[in-house]
This record gives C-alpha cells, structure tokens and sequence, in this order.
C-alpha cells in the first residue's frame, strides 16, 4: 500500500525520468516543462505524451525470473543541523558494528534503500551513528517499505 508521500516521490521520479526520455529538463519551481537545449535539431515535442504512465511502466516492471524488490526504510525525524541518522543492523547489506547513513530528501525525511536479498532483517536507527533510537529492533522483509518516526 503506497501513501501519500510516496506517491508524490514516485511522481516527481516519474516525471523525471519522463522528461529526460524527451530531451527536456522539467522545471518544478514553475510546474511545467521548458524546451531542452537540442530539442529543435531533435523535433523533440514539450507537450506530455498520451498515456505516458503507461508506457514507461512496462519496462520498468520487467524483472528477471525470481527477481525481488528492495527493501525501503523512510523515517520521518528532524535531526537538526549539522547532524544525520544512520542505520544498523543485519541482513540486507547491514552491520551492527558500522552504521550506513540514510540519505536525506527532506528537511525531516531519510531514507534507506538496499537491493541486497534480505529474509528477514532487522534494523535500528541512531542519530550521527552514535545514539540508539528507543525500543525494540524493526523487522522488515524483502520488497517491503518502512516509514516510521523514531524516539530517541
């Protein structure tokens, strides 16, 4: 089940990708699209292509036989400035002696991604891979999506 935040991260990916594919930069201060610099020479078209959704999802949704989804971590934390949240844990690319940072793509949104195989993971948060989020390990399974608010 997708929420609304996600949702809108795989729209602006969509959008993204769906611009670059017709030689055009999209601009979301304005909400529209502007002419990429070879867009004359190319004949490339600035209006959205019909059913543009649809086309680009059969590609992407190609996946070799038995392959799995990643495995996605969002937290919703403001850290504060000059500091970050990092992840450890086992399974899934991580370790419990070293600490991965989470990538920041808003000013209270982390998130962390791993194609790596992962049965059954565990995972906690800390802040500057220092201190320890309150509670028990997460658990999360390959090809599930994780979005929580911690306590530290």
């Amino acid at each position: 089940m997708v929420n609304i935040a996600q949702a809108k991260y795989l729209k602006l990916k969509l959008d993204n990708v769906l611009s670059k594919e017709r030689g055009c930069a999209f601009n979301h201060g304005e909400g529209g699209m502007r002419k990429g610099i070879n867009s004359k020479k190319t004949g490339v078209s600035t209006k959205p292509a019909k059913n543009a959704m649809r086309t680009l999802k059969t590609p992407l949704n190609r996946k070799k036989k038995g392959a799995l989804e990643p495995v996605r971590i969002i937290v919703k934390y403001d850290v504060g400035f000059n500091n970050h949240l990092s992840i450890r844990g086992q399974g899934g690319g991580l370790s419990w002696e070293r600490g991965i940072a989470l990538r920041n793509v808003a000013p209270d949104e982390w998130v962390w991604e791993s194609q790596d195989v992962c049965e059954e993971c565990e995972f906690k948060v800390l802040i500057n891979d220092e201190r320890y989020e309150v509670g028990e390990n997460h658990k999360i399974y390959h090809g599930g999506i994780v979005q929580y608010t911690p306590q530290f």
